[in-house]
């Protein structure tokens, strides 16, 4: 089982020790972070979360770790077409997309919006990574709250659990 654990992230890096109070979460999620720092543990979080669902529900088919430049450079790489999933994450068990906040302008702010919303119609677990600074509009925007999306905030977990 690890074995085929391992070999599903292995496009994954490895993640630091987590605090066990992070892997009470379930996917779908939204990690906020304020700061470098906080923003490692939220990747070391999403690593170990995609690890553990993995895990509890006998995936077969690798996560995709998406970075917001990696999404914008190649974004038709990523939309439905006429209701159909790309290839690109077809087969995808967990989609961990890093950079929410990073959107540049109103275009890539609609063209991330429309990937979560399709994650969210598709039912594909997800996990968003974001500072802080995004706005309630943007969340608004994909409507996450009304679909069971958790919010976390990362430093406010880390200060009041410690």
């Amino acid at each position: 089982m690890q074995n085929r654990i391992d070999l599903l992230l292995k496009n994954f890096p490895k993640p630091s020790k987590v605090p066990d109070k992070f892997m009470q979460y379930k996917l779908p999620i939204h990690l906020i972070c304020s700061g470098l720092a906080y923003r490692k543990l939220a990747k070391d979080i999403a690593i170990c979360l995609v690890r553990k669902y993995i895990e509890d529900n006998r995936v077969i088919y690798p996560p995709i770790y998406l970075t917001k430049s990696q999404f914008i450079n190649g974004w038709r790489d990523f939309l439905f077409i006429n209701g159909q999933k790309p290839d690109k994450w077809k087969k995808a068990s967990v989609v961990v997309f890093d950079g929410l906040d990073e959107a540049n302008n109103q275009t890539e702010l609609q063209y991330i919006s429309s990937f979560i919303s399709q994650l969210i119609v598709d039912k594909t677990p997800f996990i968003l990574i974001s500072c802080n600074k995004i706005s309630e509009q943007t969340l608004r925007r994909y409507n996450a709250m009304s679909f069971g999306v958790q919010l976390l905030d990362i430093e406010v977990v880390n200060i009041n659990e410690s």
